[in-house]
């Protein structure tokens, strides 16, 4: 690549850069990967979560939605940009043999504000690499630890207005109605979902009605779904994954 090219490439990237705003999606990191570097790409969280960018090569311990866990460790101690290129049949990843000769990996640590969130691994089956290259990988893979950084706000956001709901909905509860709410919860999870209001009020020596009132406000606070089974009873789903959680001691 000439310093020309480069130019022209990192032009490019500004531009994209100034029009995505605030977010940057995997996809937008794929399809820059493919037009500027020729190269398809993997992004991981540091727990080994692959998230799609729809610019995904198969093979070397990679595939579209998982990654071989004995590599996880070795990326996650990657600290700086770092090339692996299959040889002789060799894998660069000491993972076995390798069926790709020419095969190249350009491995990238992401950090945002200064912590660690993930790596991104560009995967190229022809030509090589050279400085110029490496460089703009670790300019895209800037936007890529934007994206992911995003994606992990975006998740804890999302756990937190969950525990939330379960916070709201154990407020609105009375003592009965609370070991009511906790008692459905258990026998939905262990029971798989099938429901018997009656046994559940004998077990916990209460009355019909106050587990009724239990489910119709786990229900209306979006904690369970109920679907009604006649005469068998309910079939409830558990849509918050924090509901036990917030009926067995506030432990929320």
């Amino acid at each position: 690549m000439t310093k020309l090219q480069l130019l022209s490439k990192v032009r490019e990237l500004i531009t994209y850069f100034h029009g995505c705003g605030e977010r940057v999606s995997f996809a937008d990191i794929g399809e820059l990967a493919q037009r500027i570097l020729d190269a398809s790409v993997h992004i991981l969280s540091l727990e080994g979560s692959m998230f799609d960018t729809g610019a995904h090569v198969g093979g070397c311990g990679l595939s579209d939605d998982r990654i071989v866990p004995s590599l996880l460790a070795r990326f996650n101690q990657v600290n700086q940009t770092q090339v692996y290129s299959a040889e002789n049949g060799e894998c660069p990843f000491n993972a076995g043999n390798c069926r790709f000769e020419h095969r190249l990996h350009v491995v990238s640590p992401l950090f945002y504000g200064g912590k660690r969130v993930g790596t991104l691994i560009y995967t190229k089956d022809t030509a090589s690499y050279d400085e110029l290259d490496i460089a703009l990988a670790e300019l895209i893979a800037m936007l890529a630890a934007q994206a992911l950084y995003n994606d992990i706000m975006a998740q804890e956001k999302k756990v937190w207005r969950q525990k939330a709901e379960i916070r709201q909905a154990a407020q609105t509860l009375s003592y009965t109605e609370h070991r009511a709410a906790e008692a459905v919860i258990r026998a939905a999870l262990s029971e798989d979902g099938a429901i018997n209001v009656s046994k559940i009020a004998a077990q916990e020596n209460i009355t019909r009605s106050v587990v009724a009132g239990a489910i119709r406000k786990l229900e209306s606070a979006g904690v369970i779904r109920v679907r009604s089974l006649g005469m068998k009873g309910s079939y409830i789903s558990v849509i918050n994954p924090y509901a036990l959680e917030g009926f067995d001691g506030d432990k929320i």
